[in-house]
């Protein structure tokens, strides 16, 4: 089982935040990502997704951050600030890229993608058998409705209202949440000893979850840094 350690402030804030932004017009046109402004709008790369345009694009992306966010940050804190960061930057500079001419971009579903991809890799590789049933069924329901989005040109959750979806951003919200919890779990995983003369590994040497350093035969000794 995936243990819950903190109480997730981060997603209470941002939560919050984005509910604050998106209802005060003003705000929403400060913070919202609009290339025509060059280099200025470079900060906006991490504001727009606190900026929504309907009550419905609000209340989906905020539910899905709520959810998805407090469970990543209540296991690492460290990962959900990162998946948070990278995936909003990543989505708004493609967005800004590829957007047509007088467009503006805004909305919490890339970062909320990236939690999806990061929580699919937590629970495939967890010890529990009911978490990588879920880790299936998650990544399922979001290719899912990642191929509805691209096969129908609407979002399956908040449609409408005058606002444009673009799914490939969900695809890099995703991939970079995947990525970003693999090479997470790759740096606090490792293999550990190596073999004896009749090639089989000390049964003390073995995959921990934190970088330990081992001699065949020898129990696990934690290593100084």
């Amino acid at each position: 089982m995936i243990a819950p350690r903190s109480i997730p402030w981060g997603t209470t804030v941002v939560a919050t935040a984005s509910a604050v932004v998106s209802s005060v017009p003003a705000l929403g046109t400060a913070l919202v990502l609009d290339p025509s402004s060059g280099l200025a709008s470079l900060p906006t790369w991490l504001t727009s997704p606190l900026v929504h345009h309907t009550p419905s694009h609000l209340f989906w992306d905020v539910l899905a951050f709520l959810v998805l966010g407090a469970w990543l940050e209540a296991r690492s804190r460290r990962m959900w600030a990162t998946t948070v960061m990278l995936s909003a930057a990543a989505v708004s500079g493609w967005m800004a890229l590829t957007m047509p001419s007088g467009g503006v971009f805004g909305g919490l579903s890339g970062v909320d993608a990236a939690f999806v991809g990061a929580t699919v890799v937590l629970l495939a590789r967890s010890a529990d058998r009911v978490e990588r049933w879920g880790a299936a069924l998650l990544g399922i329901g979001f290719v899912a409705k990642l191929a509805t989005e691209l096969t129908g040109g609407d979002a399956v959750f908040a449609g409408g209202g005058g606002v444009i979806h673009v799914p490939a951003a969900h695809v890099i919200g995703a991939a970079v949440g995947a990525a970003i919890a693999g090479l997470a779990q790759g740096l606090r995983t490792v293999p550990m000893g190596r073999s004896n003369a009749s090639g089989n590994t000390s049964s003390a040497c073995k995959l921990v979850p934190e970088i330990r350093m081992c001699d065949a035969n020898q129990p696990l000794r934690p290593m100084r840094q």
